[in-house]
């Protein structure tokens, strides 16, 4: 007589990982969603993965970037979100790929599209690594016009604190869109790779508003750098090179 039999099967299971600081909000680590802070694996989807986490969570939320080189070949961060408190905490440095264009001919690296209430801080480093592609046009070679290093469309309510700026392929910092209001930039250092450092490039219909730039310094070499805005208007405070031009 047979001895009867069972079998089960093992679904797999996707854990998602938040860990609560003492007194904070939930903190989405990008690691604990497998990026690499090796600084040549893609940590894209994982920067994407947390994203979403704290984008769809209903409390105030942290998406962590802890130190190390993470690699992120494009992230576009899109909203709405649930909250409208989330933070954008990098103390790490997050690198674009070296070669001249951006993914899928993107001519943005790192973006936020249609969000509310997001502030990114932590004296982390975005590194466009736009050397490759600046010695393709300073040689006079057909090159691609590259991929700014930090884009806004159609959001407000930002703040950006305390973020270092390198190597950028494009411009360094750049909103444009339908509508961009209540946006800070405060204590950005860096070096751009072309004369034209800052642009808001906004709609003549819906003008950027409440745009505040403070302590700004991005360089271009010996000479000064440039700003350029559009329809946008705010202001201005404390030592800002290039000269702001809202």
């Amino acid at each position: 007589m047979s001895t009867p039999t069972s079998s089960f099967f093992l679904r797999p299971l996707f854990f998602v990982f938040v860990f609560l600081l003492p007194g904070s909000d939930a903190v989405y680590d990008v690691v604990k969603f497998g990026a690499k802070a090796d600084g040549s694996a893609d940590s894209a989807r994982s920067f994407l993965k947390a994203w979403s986490y704290a984008c769809n969570s209903r409390s105030p939320a942290t998406l962590y970037v802890p130190a190390g080189r993470f690699l992120v070949t494009q992230a576009v961060f899109r909203g709405p979100c649930k909250n409208s408190m989330i933070k954008f905490l990098i103390q790490g440095t997050l690198v674009a790929p070296s070669g001249y264009g951006g993914s899928g001919g993107s001519d943005r690296w790192i973006a936020f599209s249609g969000v509310n209430g997001v502030s990114i801080s932590g004296g982390g480093t975005l590194d466009g690594s736009g050397s490759r592609l600046w010695d393709c046009k300073l040689a006079g070679r057909s090159c691609p016009s590259g991929t700014s290093s930090l884009t806004f469309v159609n959001s407000k309510n930002i703040a950006v604190d305390g973020l270092t700026s390198i190597d950028s392929k494009l411009f360094h910092i750049v909103s444009s869109g339908i509508r961009i209001s209540q946006v800070k930039y405060k204590n950005i250092r860096g070096t751009s790779a072309t004369p034209l450092a800052v642009t808001f490039d906004c709609s003549p219909s819906n003008p950027c508003s409440g745009i505040i730039m403070q302590d700004i310094k991005l360089s271009y070499h010996s000479q000064r750098a440039q700003s350029s805005c559009k329809y946008a208007n705010g202001v201005a405070s404390g030592l800002n090179v290039p000269p702001s031009c809202l």
